[in-house]
């Protein structure tokens, strides 16, 4: 009864663990807020955030209570309509999974923090003892070596130093005498001997240090009227380059690289410039057409008996011809239920994740297109950064090998990549530094085809997949304003392992498909560009 009291107490306050993130939310999404995505993009929070009740749905009560709060405080005229969203959401018990996962985790962290308070407590004390013994070892042999030292050194004569300073001398003359002769090719040895210096002072210096070092080079390499000043005044590449200079391991900041998910980076901002960082400039979403959606409908049902007899039946009317470009996409989402029919009659299989449901799903959606799905090879835009510094005959860098890329037929141009996060069971993916840092390269690559032309690189669009055995999250990376590349993910969505209305797989396919139409699109912007310079050179000829 006292755990229930003290949930109910914390959901009343507004310094809870997790306010800031909960308005800042609602200020982003405004009327399409959804307390499910809510919980998917803030759950490592929520596993932080205390109250920690022994029942789930104590602390759904609380949590839902905090968000419906926080709607009334940002955005009260929405509040009835998403107060009913809410509800909907909780109700038959559906988010009770999310919430025992939640309790699970949160004992898991108790328990381990329990353990290593007790164990550093243990050390503590055996500490105090091993340092008093080793102190006490160490004490008599340093006296005992100090006593060999002195008595060895009194064996020696003074010739012996004469001798070793004569032969010294001697040889700093012939060394003197001989650079004289040499004239030139001393200077030339001079040279060299530097450059010996300077690449041993770089095999010294950490990898982590040489990157800093290229940071700050490429920092003020930025001509500061082309950053992004937001309308507070500050710049954003300034204030990334301010904290990233100190931090002792890699970063998307690095490569200003902004993440809408990394809470870290948001602390550097006010909710007002966060605001306006993650919203400008951001691109309309392509939309489905209306015969595709209707035939997703169609097959979002709940009996698989049902779904066989209507997925057989033909989406085409009477009188229309089947034409492969029109109606690719009907075809599409019709192999694909076809396809998942079998995962769905034999359960077993999907829960043991004996089939891959991916390549069903997202494979045959880019088959109609001029990009290829290539698996297993090494980006070939991250290859090109790595080696563009390399001199010599050194061996050459590969680039990230990806579980999936993007590439233009009979060419290097890549429009985006697949990272397969085995281990993901949970709300979402961990912030991906491969999969971010290989878009932010294929940005340069494709950057390099526009030369440098801000009226197209504003429009590029590169798209990066994360899946798990049955999660996906798309996400999409575009160059806002300034020297920023900025990511943006969409929602989290899941292939249930049996039909169902509640997760269906139209909202999977949706996702894949709006994928597509976002690589297609930066695909036109690279052939605007090229049939420009054709045109142009075409005019010169004449």
């Amino acid at each position: 009864m006292s755990t229930m009291s003290e949930t109910l107490k914390m959901s009343k306050t507004e310094n809870y663990c997790g306010y800031t993130s909960v308005c800042s939310y609602i200020k982003q999404s405004q009327d399409e807020c959804s307390f499910s995505q809510f919980l998917d993009l803030y759950q490592e929070i929520i596993i932080k955030a205390p109250p920690n009740p022994k029942k789930w749905n104590s602390l759904e009560v609380v949590w839902k209570g905090r968000f419906l709060k926080a709607i009334k405080e940002v955005i009260p005229d929405k509040y009835d309509d998403i107060s009913a969203k809410v509800e909907l959401e909780t109700s038959k018990r559906s988010l009770m999974n999310y919430w025992q996962n939640i309790l699970i985790e949160k004992k898991r962290i108790t328990v381990f923090n329990n353990h290593t308070y007790s164990s550093l407590k243990i050390l503590s004390k055996t500490a105090k003892i091993s340092a008093n013994m080793i102190l006490s070892k160490f004490s008599k042999e340093f006296n005992q070596v100090e006593n060999e030292e002195a008595h060895s050194l009194g064996k020696h004569k003074v010739g012996d130093y004469l001798s070793e300073t004569e032969t010294n001398e001697t040889q700093r003359k012939k060394k003197k005498r001989l650079q004289k002769e040499k004239g030139d090719e001393q200077s030339t040895n001079g040279e060299l001997d530097e450059k010996d210096e300077s690449e041993t002072s770089d095999s010294e210096t950490s990898p982590m240090d040489q990157s800093l070092k290229k940071f700050e080079t490429a920092y003020l390499s930025l001509d500061q009227d082309r950053m992004w000043t937001l309308e507070s005044g500050r710049k954003v590449e300034e204030v990334i380059f301010n904290h990233a200079k100190n931090l002792n391991e890699e970063s998307l900041l690095h490569s200003f690289v902004i993440n809408d998910s990394d809470k870290d980076v948001q602390s550097l901002f006010t909710d007002d410039e966060w605001f306006e960082i993650i919203t400008s400039e951001v691109k309309a979403k392509p939309k489905l057409e209306h015969n595709v959606k209707e035939l997703m409908k169609k097959y979002t049902l709940e009996d698989v008996k049902k779904l066989q007899k209507v997925v057989f039946e033909s989406y085409l009317s009477e009188e229309e011809e089947y034409d492969q470009d029109i109606q690719f996409k009907l075809d599409y989402i019709n192999y694909a239920y076809r396809g998942m029919l079998f995962v769905w009659q034999n359960e077993k299989v999907f829960v043991d994740h004996e089939v891959d449901v991916w390549n069903r799903l997202i494979d045959p959606a880019f088959q109609n297109m001029d990009i290829k799905l290539v698996h297993g090879d090494m980006s070939f835009a991250s290859c090109k950064r790595k080696n563009e510094a390399r001199k010599g005959k050194h061996k050459k860098n590969l680039g990230h090998k990806s579980d999936g890329i993007f590439r233009l037929c009979s060419s290097h141009l890549e429009f985006g990549a697949i990272e397969v996060e085995k281990r993901w069971t949970g709300g979402y993916p961990s912030i991906s530094l491969k999969i971010c840092k290989m878009l932010k390269d294929m940005v340069t690559q494709l950057s390099g085809e526009c030369n440098d032309e801000e009226s197209y690189l504003r429009r590029l669009q590169l798209v990066g997949i994360i899946h798990g055995p049955t999660k996906i999250r798309t996400m999409v990376m575009d160059c806002p304003k300034g020297y920023i590349s900025r990511v943006l993910h969409r929602k989290v969505c899941e292939v249930s392992n049996q039909l169902t209305k509640s997760e269906p797989l139209a909202s999977v396919l949706k996702e894949i498909l709006v994928a597509k139409a976002i690589i297609n699109q930066t695909l036109n912007v690279i052939r605007e560009k090229k049939n420009s310079v054709f045109e142009i050179q075409c005019a010169d000829v004449r």
